[in-house]
């Protein structure tokens, strides 16, 4: 007998019972926030026969129980992506500090890393991605200059803002397979490659040792995760230089001839939209054969590769196949393949 680790999804009090454990356990590492965000990833994906079933059988009632619980699991997901990084920047000094062996490799080695705290890392990364979600966290932890570097989190990349290139800070790139912005919307463009976040935040403060003992000073997540936003002014009326930043195209997602066909879009919390506004598309060509997207932005909130609704419609042709006992295939043929 197979040993399922999920929960049945047709079955609430197990639902429930999962999401109640999940959201009050508290997790030590991205690795382990990740793993248990894909768990309820998982889950979503078993409901969604149970969404297709509401939608044939035009249930309202049940297509917004599935919807409910979609939208409560995701909203945790990222409730506990800022509850470990929260924990990460409580304990930075732990991620930061070298070991004594790495002190003496370096100082015995010809790398000449100029001035600074020669028992403290220059920089960190943390990154953990499963199939449907990257959880990532990079430090600036010397303050020396990235100017004009973009930032690697995995397949994307971000500069940063030159009055922040110079400085201690911490730096996330969050992506999730899925939209959760605008899953129900009507719109002309669809999300396609899911989601992609950076945000900055202030570098904490060190902890205190006395004597034997370390002394750190315990914040709530709201406040060890101070926002450094991109623009600095919420009006919108500074002026601010724009950053450079670098996607590279799911291997699953299909793009044409014409790269250009793909927007960016930033999402715009005020209007409930996605906008091109603050995307500009740089000296750098996106290039097909290497399925990169260059760019630039003048803005760091949740962006999106957007493609239009009706890129591959109307349909020329259509099959619809039974290979197996309960299983078929739909075979399309569309504008484009």
């Amino acid at each position: 007998m197979a040993c399922d680790p999920l929960p049945d999804p047709t079955n609430e009090r197990d639902l429930t019972t999962f999401i109640t454990l999940w959201s009050e356990d508290q997790d030590k590492s991205l690795e382990q926030a990740v793993g248990n965000a894909q768990i309820a990833e998982n889950i979503i994906k078993e409901m969604q026969n149970i969404c297709g079933e509401a939608l044939a059988m035009y249930d309202e009632k049940k297509l917004a129980w599935c919807r409910e619980y979609t939208d409560l699991m995701r909203e945790i997901q990222l409730k506990k992506y800022d509850d470990v990084c929260a924990y990460i920047l409580e304990f930075l000094d732990s991620y930061t500090k070298l070991s004594p062996e790495e002190v003496a490799e370096l100082k015995n080695s010809n790398k000449n890393r100029g001035k600074g705290d020669m028992t403290q890392r220059e920089k960190i990364l943390q990154l953990y991605n499963s199939k449907d979600l990257m959880f990532s966290l990079w430090a600036n932890v010397q303050g020396k200059s990235v100017m004009h570097k973009r930032i690697e989190f995995g397949p994307y990349e971000a500069a940063m803002p030159m009055n922040k290139a110079t400085m201690q800070i911490i730096f996330r790139c969050l992506w999730t397979s899925y939209d959760y912005l605008s899953p129900y919307k009507i719109q002309d463009d669809i999300v396609v490659g899911g989601v992609v976040d950076f945000q900055m935040y202030e570098y904490p403060k060190s902890s205190n040792k006395v004597h034997k003992w370390v002394m750190r000073k315990v914040l709530p997540v709201h406040e060890r995760l101070s926002k450094q936003p991109f623009p600095e002014s919420a009006a919108g009326n500074a002026i601010e230089t724009p950053v450079e930043v670098s996607f590279k195209i799911p291997s699953y997602l299909f793009i044409g001839d014409d790269i250009t066909a793909l927007k960016i879009g930033v999402w715009d919390q005020a209007k409930q939209e996605w906008s091109t506004d603050y995307i500009a598309f740089g000296k750098e060509d996106s290039k097909k054969d290497s399925r990169q997207i260059l760019f630039t932005t003048t803005k760091f909130a949740p962006m999106a590769m957007l493609q239009s609704r009706c890129m591959d419609y109307p349909y020329q042709n259509w099959w619809l196949r039974c290979v197996a006992e309960d299983l078929a295939v739909l075979d399309l043929w569309t504008k484009r393949i």
